[in-house]
């Protein structure tokens, strides 16, 4: 008799009603085939739709959580202006004064500041990125959510803190003797600024997928963003520093580079990007984005683990 009910239900329902039949009075009976773990990988195109379901949500973390690092100091968020501008200060005397890279550089105080302050953008996503999904590990265990939102909710709240940075440097280029003249060129600072952040959102899911899953990394990313620093012609120009021709090429060729030269021209001298300029930022962007994005995605089951 039994066998005969057993034919005309489904397998999987014959199962659970056996396993309910004998579990004990205060148990819940679940089908354990039924389960899914929390940190399971969907498709990429579910993945993605996940994420835009939750965008208020990111954007409401970002902005809850801006300008945090400075709330339980003096000066609070004037820190966030105020400490680019004294590292510009202190390479302004030993790079500058001391070893004299100042020298054959039109404008070289606008010039050091907008270097410094905006490669800011970009390698705090190097530097700091990789702690991101470490930081959110008991989060990550308890809840089933996309883990791509807590890296879009930092590098959104990234954006939100550098904003003051871009207006004070703005006002900086044109108040600092020789003074720069407000022109159409400086509202481009806002699609360069866009390009410079897609990448570094790039760089964060890259160097936060790795450094999960190989701790040790978490040493290595500071000291390639102190190499990016000085491979990027922050301070110096590269011109007048290089000499050999292959190492020139090289630095040039780094994305970290354009985006500075690109932003140096359209605030201290005035000038628009060439088309080539604007096509090879936004190859880096776009590109390394993509490829930090699925690497991340590709992982979505490991984070949470331990290792």
């Amino acid at each position: 008799m039994d066998s005969k009910r057993r034919s005309s239900v489904p397998t999987d329902l014959w199962l659970l009603t056996k396993l309910v039949e004998t579990s004990a009075p205060d148990t819940v009976a679940v089908a354990p085939w039924r389960l899914k773990t929390v940190s399971s990988r969907t498709s990429l195109l579910q993945y993605i739709a996940q994420l835009w379901e939750r965008r208020h949500f990111i954007l409401a973390d970002a902005r809850a959580k801006a300008f945090a690092t400075s709330r339980d100091t003096m000066l609070g968020k004037i820190w966030l202006v105020l400490r680019p501008f004294l590292d510009a200060f202190v390479y302004f005397l030993i790079f500058g004064m001391l070893l004299g890279t100042r020298r054959g550089i039109e404008n070289f105080p606008a010039y050091l500041v907008v270097g410094v302050n905006f490669f800011t953008l970009l390698n705090l996503a190097l530097s700091s990125g990789g702690g991101i999904v470490t930081a959110a590990r008991n989060l990550l265990r308890a809840f089933s959510f996309p883990r791509a939102s807590i890296v879009l909710s930092w590098s959104l709240r990234h954006l939100l803190d550098f904003l003051p940075v871009v207006l004070t440097t703005v006002v900086f280029v044109i108040v600092m003797p020789p003074g720069v003249m407000p022109n159409w060129t400086m509202l481009l600072i806002v699609p360069i600024t866009f390009l410079g952040w897609v990448f570094a959102v790039g760089i964060a899911f890259f160097t936060a997928s790795l450094t999960y899953r190989f701790k040790d990394l978490k040493f290595i990313w500071p000291l390639l963003g102190r190499v990016w620093l000085y491979g990027s012609g922050v301070f110096f120009s590269i011109d007048n520093v290089v000499s050999d021709p292959l190492l020139s090429s090289l630095m040039k060729a780094n994305p970290g580079f354009h985006f500075l030269s690109m932003m140096r021209n359209i605030l201290v001298y005035k000038t628009l990007p060439a088309l080539n300029e604007w096509a090879y930022m936004a190859y880096w962007a776009l590109g390394t984005l993509l490829i930090g994005f699925l690497i991340f995605w590709y992982h979505e089951e490991s984070y949470g683990r331990e290792y």
